[in-house]
């Protein structure tokens, strides 16, 4: 959805808009779009309202100051990564994976912006990479009650294996009379 709606946007602007302004117009806004497509996932659940809004302030912050094209997309990628960070990894290791997947993710969006110049292949591709975040171990959303209970459900479970074990070793060694 959101490569389209770029290409979409981009063919509207085109006349008055480069390939490069387009990005700086568009990365706070599918980030922004991204983040609130992901929150129903998070297993942290206070705090979100209070993080998206310093996110916006940096995004603002960000466009203000105006680094390199290269900079800013890689500051918002980093945003990205650490609002998952906060939100949906529970040890560092997770977290260190997700921000490779970030940096691999934007080299990926470059890839098809120099290769193709298309603009729908260029967001696609960043969000295709993107969406591996939830192969990173540790994003799942479960809270402690359903960990504790999937822990408890695996034990009866094997508790009743032995059992089932036992009694048809039981019922197969038993001599016929």
């Amino acid at each position: 959805g959101s490569a389209f709606i770029s290409s979409l946007v981009f063919t509207v602007f085109r006349p008055g808009m480069t390939f490069p302004d387009l990005l700086w117009s568009l990365a706070p806004a599918l980030c922004f779009a991204y983040l609130v497509s992901i929150s129903s996932r998070r297993h942290r659940r206070t705090g979100w309202v209070s993080c998206m809004s310093l996110w916006c302030a940096f995004a603002i912050i960000l466009w203000m100051l105006s680094p390199s094209l290269a900079d800013y997309l890689l500051l918002h990628a980093v945003a990205l990564s650490s609002m998952r960070a906060l939100f949906f990894h529970r040890s560092i290791l997770p977290m260190m994976f997700d921000f490779a997947l970030s940096l691999t993710a934007l080299g990926a969006g470059y890839w098809a912006a120099t290769n193709t110049d298309s603009v729908f292949l260029t967001v696609w591709s960043f969000f295709l990479v993107q969406a591996g975040f939830v192969a990173i171990r540790g994003c799942r959303r479960m809270t402690t009650s359903t960990c504790r209970g999937a822990a408890s459900d695996t034990q009866q479970f094997e508790k009743a294996l032995r059992n089932a074990e036992e009694t048809l070793r039981l019922l197969t060694d038993k001599k016929p009379t």
